[in-house]
């Protein structure tokens, strides 16, 4: 028998359709992080905002704490200088005298009071005088018109400045026809910076006419 021969190609048969789409498979592990980005550029600033209101605007330095309401009115006029007056030094740590640490100075007659802390205080102050009858050492020290009336003040020394707090002025009707006795007080709320000093002085020549017993004379502060 002969051996057959090989057939030619036939023609490519068309494409068959799509089938249809199977299951998603399952996902795969997670990738491991990037480098991190580079930080972008800084925005543009905002304008600047309009000024706050101030409530205490006419209250320099006030301290940390909150402060209680004050209010301390005087009548006005123009400062004429200050008058002629005698430094009292007649004060002592008695039986009924005290002060926070740092307010008097360690002697045993301290003139002023030192303010340690910036605030608003009370202060007062108390000068009992008394005028002999008909004392020939007084009438010649002196004259009718220094014994008329009695005055004494409140001081207070800030930096290289002086001013008067508080003045007190009792009259004198007896003019030394009997002995006379005249308490003068006076007292205030001021506010204070911290490095002030206060202390208490008499009209000229008046000093000599002070009783200076601790329950009569006396002066002091307390901050608010």
């Amino acid at each position: 028998s002969f051996p057959r021969s090989r057939g030619s190609t036939g023609t490519k048969g068309l494409k068959g359709d799509t089938g249809i789409t199977g299951p998603p498979g399952k996902s795969g592990p997670k990738g491991a992080p990037g480098f991190p980005g580079l930080q972008g550029i800084s925005g543009i600033h905002g304008e600047k905002g309009e000024p706050g209101k101030c409530n205490a605007c006419n209250m320099s330095a006030l301290t940390v704490k909150k402060e209680r309401p004050v209010v301390h009115l005087t009548g006005y006029s123009e400062s004429l200088g200050l008058p002629k007056y005698e430094l009292l030094d007649v004060w002592k740590m008695g039986r009924y005298a005290q002060a926070s640490p740092g307010m008097i100075s360690p002697v045993r007659t301290p003139r002023f009071i030192n303010v340690t802390e910036t605030g608003n205080y009370f202060v007062y102050s108390q000068v009992y005088f008394q005028i002999p009858a008909n004392d020939a050492v007084v009438n010649k020290k002196l004259t009718s018109d220094d014994q008329s009336y009695m005055i004494h003040f409140v001081f207070r020394q800030s930096g290289s400045t002086k001013s008067i707090l508080l003045r007190s002025v009792v009259s004198n009707g007896f003019q030394g026809n009997r002995s006379g006795f005249f308490t003068s007080f006076t007292s205030g709320v001021h506010r204070l910076k911290k490095g002030d000093s206060l202390y208490v002085a008499v009209q000229k020549k008046l000093s000599s006419l002070i009783n200076t017993n601790d329950d009569s004379t006396f002066f002091g502060v307390f901050k608010l």
